[in-house]
């Protein structure tokens, strides 16, 4: 059975009860990647070639980023919290799955960095 939000007919629809009356969607070129995890449903796809948003990534149904706004998710989490400290001089990353923001934090000389998985997923 496909993911959450994946349709049959070739369409991923995202709607969501917080928003009524309001939905979004892409046309889908290809499911890469879409199984059921211990805790989420995650659901790889690369959007219709025509639009700017590339693959785009799910978690139960609900889009997180695109490769086309990515960068604006990693570079909040991953500078806001480096600006946040005095002095950050080692950096653990606990999740970070698809590693944008391990990719910011080398962007910062100096730090010492830990990366730990929650799970393994499969590339993508």
């Amino acid at each position: 059975m496909p993911g959450p939000g994946l349709l049959e007919d070739g369409w991923f629809r995202e709607e969501n009860a917080q928003w009524p009356g309001i939905a979004q969607g892409f046309k889908v070129e290809k499911v890469l990647y879409d199984e059921p995890g211990e805790f989420q449903h995650l659901t790889v796809f690369e959007s219709d070639t025509k639009g700017p948003w590339g693959k785009v990534m799910t978690l139960d149904g609900a889009v997180q980023f695109t490769d086309y706004d990515e960068f604006v998710y990693h570079e909040m989490l991953g500078h806001l919290s480096l600006c946040g400290h005095r002095k950050p001089e080692k950096v653990l990353i606990i999740g970070g799955g698809d590693g944008g923001v391990v990719r910011e934090g080398d962007q910062a000389p100096g730090h010492g960095k830990g990366y730990c998985p929650v799970r393994p997923v499969g590339r993508y």
